[in-house]
């Protein structure tokens, strides 16, 4: 379930043998959307700013290197056939930023069940010349060089039927398509997943599995229920979390485990999200959130005496995101474990070998910035005289039948007469709609938030210290937001240097294998339909601040 971290630095490439040992349950569907052919599979890099490897639509099914989700390597047709096998590799850019990314399994029609059973982490390791002395930056960079790393794998095990809140307000059939469990997909695929269900009546079929984790969710963290976490007393540790849930978000606190309340002598100072720094770090936060896909690192310390524990709780009633927020419309998908892992305070021990920690100022760092995450807040477009260089698009995930979404009305195709296209040499809006139910996610390039809109909030609920203007993801949703309103955030992108095809997507990855996606050409000024792998041929209209070595 959990693959090993691979681990790079920036001008590494990197090859993997990828071979497809699982055995066809049939006949090979031929639907373009929906559950099927669930042993068919490819790889994605997730987060990654990396090459998508397709320069055609019209070639986009034959690797050729590069992050290129279109390909497939189809199952075995019998149990003792050769397995399909390439190599799939890339090359991770100079200027790539030190940060946490994933990989799994990305096959259209079985990315949401492979997803649930196979996952791993990509570190591209630390490199201090990002966090420069002259920027305020010495206290981090040390702290990052001598705090204990903890690498936190959280895995959701998500068996329960369908929310009931689906169940009320659609037909069941469309409600397990909504929200469908690992066992439902396996019933509806074409064709089924024989591994699964083989039971006489739907609920034999749909809810297969025996034993104390029937119909219910749980949280893994690196193969473990409920894990203890020793922590020095006063001591900061490094965490990098990544949720790899196909459903459900994790809205995370660290409460006092014997009055179930949050803290005050426990600190969650966060550096970065999906991989980029923000853009001034620490910053100080009272919670974790964690959309399906998303990664955070951050300074945790708590400074209680020895034998005091702490609990890491999901789905609490003291999220910060506001009092009612448990009653709102999008807490429907929150996983709720009030125990996530138990943190155990031990005595500071004598730090004879190394050196006494820092603690940082907050927001007293300012990192330097890579041509792929630079601040493109209007003030930052002015003082580069970029603002003419800014396009705006609409991008929606429409709810129209039922079930899952569609991009801009349109359920996925390939080859797509229309794909969003990202201009090299611009800079590109989005005021991206139904952020509320659906994380969206955009492959090769990552976004940041520009605008959060306070009339778009819902009765009684705010955004809370995780969500700043400025900060950058590559998977967004904003579950604060009014499901009466458009739920819309403001976001921006400066595409480069890779050119040609990938995908933005819903990310409850359930609703991308129904057709939730829709294909991005990364348009080289000067290139039709065929593109370059790495244009050349345009300026950033904001520039990246690099590091002296790149």
């Amino acid at each position: 379930m959990f693959g090993p971290t691979l681990r790079v630095r920036a001008g590494d490439t990197y090859t993997i043998r990828l071979t497809n040992n699982m055995t066809a349950s049939g006949p090979a569907s031929h639907m373009n959307n929906g559950f099927r052919d669930l042993q068919d599979s490819n790889l994605h890099t997730h987060g990654l700013h990396d090459s998508p490897g397709v320069k055609s639509q019209a070639t986009a099914t034959e690797y050729q290197g590069g992050d290129n989700i279109f390909i497939n390597l189809p199952a075995k047709p019998t149990l003792d056939a050769e397995p399909a096998s390439i190599l799939f590799g890339g090359a991770v850019p100079q200027t790539h930023m030190p940060g946490l990314h994933w990989y799994h399994p990305h096959k259209h029609g079985s990315t949401a069940l492979q997803t649930f059973t196979a996952s791993g982490l990509i570190l591209v390791e630390d490199d201090p010349a990002w966090l420069p002395n002259e920027n305020g930056c010495a206290a981090v960079r040390s702290l990052l060089a001598d705090a204990p790393d903890l690498l936190l794998h959280l895995e959701l095990l998500t068996f329960s039927p369908a929310s009931p809140f689906y169940v009320q307000a659609v037909d069941r059939f469309y409600a397990d398509l909504e929200d469908p469990s690992p066992q439902v997909i396996s019933e509806l695929a074409l064709p089924q997943n024989t591994l699964c269900c083989n039971g006489t009546t739907r609920a034999e079929r749909s809810l297969p599995v025996v034993g104390t984790g029937n119909a219910s969710d749980v949280i893994l963290i690196n193969g473990g229920y409920q894990p203890i976490i020793p922590m020095e007393s006063g001591q900061y540790q490094r965490w990098r979390l990544v949720n790899t849930g196909y459903r459900r978000f994790l809205d995370l606190q660290i409460l006092d485990a014997d009055t179930s309340q949050p803290t005050k002598q426990c600190e969650l100072l966060l550096l970065a999200k999906d991989g980029v720094y923000l853009m001034e770090i620490p910053r100080q936060v009272d919670h974790i959130f964690l959309s399906n896909g998303n990664r955070a690192e951050l300074l945790v310390r708590c400074t209680a005496p020895a034998g005091k524990r702490y609990v890491l709780a999901a789905g609490s009633d003291y999220s910060p995101f506001g009092a009612n927020f448990t009653r709102s419309a999008a807490a429907i998908d929150s996983l709720v474990q009030p125990v996530v892992a138990t943190i155990e305070v031990q005595a500071a021990q004598a730090r004879s070998k190394r050196p006494e920690q820092s603690v940082p100022d907050l927001k007293g760092c300012t990192p330097l910035r890579p041509a792929y995450a630079p601040d493109l807040r209007d003030e930052a477009m002015q003082a580069h005289n970029a603002s003419d260089l800014l396009v705006t698009q609409n991008v929606s995930f429409i709810l129209s039948q039922g079930f899952g979404c569609l991009v801009n009305g349109k359920n996925f195709s390939l080859p797509d007469p229309q794909p969003v296209e990202l201009p090299l040499g611009k800079v590109v809006h989005w005021d991206f709609q139904n952020a509320l139910f659906h994380p969206l996610h955009l492959h090769v390039n990552p976004f940041q938030i520009v605008k959060l809109y306070e009339d778009e909030l819902d009765a009684g609920l705010q955004y809370s210290s995780w969500f700043e203007e400025g900060d950058w993801m590559d998977t967004i949703q904003m579950p604060v937001l009014s499901p009466l309103g458009s739920t819309a955030v403001g976001l921006r992108i400066q595409p480069g240097p890779y050119a040609g095809y990938a995908v933005l997507h819903c990310h409850r990855l359930a609703h991308e294998d129904l057709g939730c996606m829709k294909v991005v050409k990364f348009t080289c000024p000067g290139y039709d339909e065929k593109q370059a792998e790495e244009c050349s041929g345009f300026l950033y209209p904001v520039p990246g601040t690099l590091p002296a070595r790149v």
